[in-house]
């Protein structure tokens, strides 16, 4: 009887120890259904359509169509993003890259994030550099909103597309 008690209480310990070694673990991206449900994975290249998705869980990646999905929750960075341009797409997604290359169709951009991807140029509305002394604030997160203190709101320059 007591050998089995010792089983429990060794098992017990592991798997404690093996949920504060999960916890500290930086956040991962999780993919998220309409109906709630998560699964923590990495994004794969994909479809009109559909998501490819890789998962701890699963031995195999997994094809989703998007008609399921709710959203995809990518962890937050904890760096700044060194990438050059802010690209703003016809859709209302916005994204940082690296222009590496272009042709009469398609710009082809790096990302630290998403690796190497090609863009119909017909799909992107503005490409605007990170870098750039009239721009206000650059979507990322509030803290980082930031106006003139001078003069009125007469004096705030803006640009219209």
């Amino acid at each position: 009887m007591r050998w089995y008690l010792k089983v429990i209480i060794t098992v017990a310990v592991l798997v404690a120890l093996q949920l504060v070694t999960l916890q500290a673990q930086e956040p991962v991206t999780r993919l998220r259904w309409k109906n709630g449900d998560a699964l923590p994975g990495k994004l794969l290249e994909s479809k009109a359509g559909q998501v490819r998705w890789t998962s701890p869980y699963f031995s195999d990646n997994l094809v989703i169509d998007v008609g399921a999905l709710d959203s995809i929750l990518f962890s937050k960075r904890s760096t700044p993003p060194t990438e050059t341009f802010r690209v703003s797409m016809v859709s209302g997604d916005v994204w940082i890259a690296d222009l590496i290359g272009a042709d009469n169709n398609t710009f082809l951009f790096s990302s630290e994030r998403h690796g190497q991807v090609r863009v119909s140029r017909n799909a992107i509305y503005t490409l605007n550099q990170q870098q750039n002394p009239n721009l206000v604030f650059n979507g990322s997160s509030l803290p980082n909103w930031n106006l003139p203190q001078e003069g009125g709101i007469k004096d705030m320059t803006y640009k219209v597309y």
